[in-house]
């Protein structure tokens, strides 16, 4: 993060086509702060496919990621080229980039280290001027000590949560998932869109009819009929008398009529709430079935990767196209079915 930020601001490189895009971009929010969702989505597909970009030009094709291209390819049905990749290929050329990444990670550390240094020499003078006290109680530990000892587990159900999406949004802009390019394709369709939707006549008109709706006569209508009921003003509580006590006023407030109760009775909320228990009630049965099916060999894919360590073939891994010839004569392909299951009554595996 330092070292881009220095290449940005600093205007570092031959043609810094990042810092004049940062440029544009914040002027025109500035300028123009209703292209300003625009320009942060078009910033967040920006950067992700600047990073793609590096990622896919990795001299190790082990350490490559796919890139952009490749990917709406494959999304689209077109078959990708065969590669053949040969033991040591990019070794050289990866393991000078893996020393810079190093280089600039440990001077990143020292900067913090430096800064922290600076940070304490200045207490340190502080601390002189300030007042100690040299009282004889003893006191306890403050409200953070006491907080960590009490909810520890809290504390640490946060840390690991925290290093979970930590990870996930790791391997979201590393693009190690296909949610990085779908994220990429949605910010740029969206950001697009906002550019030309008219959302000034729609606010416009949102506005208008919310004052128009809320705040004209007709609301005296609603209190009237059905507000006034359930809750009652000042004026008709001094006409008709207050409770004396607390239980009857308890009773009192408990036995007024509900308006929303006939709303909850209705037959359009009773037929969604029995469309809402089927659909429920479906998926836990299709989840028994697959795991009375497939037992200890049910597995949950994740929708997005939360692995800590990927796995990386060595530099001396090699990789070749399959040879069909290799095969023994009549062989075919064959598919075999998932574990995704499907049907009301008696589910099957789909094949």
């Amino acid at each position: 993060l330092f070292d881009i930020a220095a290449e940005i601001f600093l205007w570092r490189g031959r043609f810094p086509l990042d810092s004049i895009v940062i440029f544009v971009a914040v002027t025109l929010a500035v300028e123009f702060p209703i292209y300003l969702p625009s320009i942060f989505l078009y910033a967040i597909a920006y950067a992700l496919l600047k990073n793609n970009y590096h990622l896919s030009t990795n001299p190790s094709p082990w350490l490559r990621a796919k890139s952009v291209r490749q990917t709406a390819r494959a999304n689209i049905g077109v078959k990708s080229n065969p590669v053949r990749i040969f033991p040591g290929t990019g070794e050289e050329e990866a393991n000078t980039l893996s020393k810079i990444e190093e280089y600039r990670m440990h001077r990143v550390t020292g900067f913090l280290y430096e800064s922290l240094k600076i940070v304490l020499q200045v207490y340190r003078v502080y601390s002189k001027t300030t007042p100690v006290d040299i009282s004889t109680i003893s006191k306890s530990g403050g409200l953070v000590s006491k907080l960590y000892v009490n909810y520890l587990t809290y504390l640490h159900m946060l840390l690991k949560y925290l290093c979970k999406y930590i990870r996930v949004l790791k391997n979201l802009t590393n693009w190690h998932s296909n949610s990085t390019y779908r994220l990429t394709v949605n910010c740029l369709l969206v950001a697009t869109v906002w550019c030309f939707f008219p959302y000034k006549a729609h606010c416009f008109w949102i506005v208008r009819l919310a004052a128009w709706i809320l705040l004209g006569p007709w609301m005296k209508l609603l209190d009237v009929l059905f507000i006034r009921k359930y809750y009652r003003t000042r004026e008709d509580l001094l006409r008709d008398g207050v409770p004396s006590t607390t239980e009857e006023m308890k009773q009192d407030i408990a036995s007024r009529p509900n308006i929303l109760e006939p709303l909850l009775q209705s037959d359009f909320v009773e037929r969604m709430a029995n469309l809402g228990r089927v659909v429920v009630e479906n998926n836990v049965k299709l989840r028994d079935f697959r795991e009375e099916v497939f037992g200890k060999y049910t597995e949950n894919i994740p929708y997005v990767d939360t692995s800590r360590y990927p796995s990386v073939p060595l530099p001396t891994s090699s990789a070749h196209p399959a040879d069909e010839s290799a095969f023994d004569d009549g062989a075919k392909w064959t598919y075999i079915s998932g574990q995704k299951v499907f049907g009301n009554m008696i589910p099957q595996v789909r094949k």
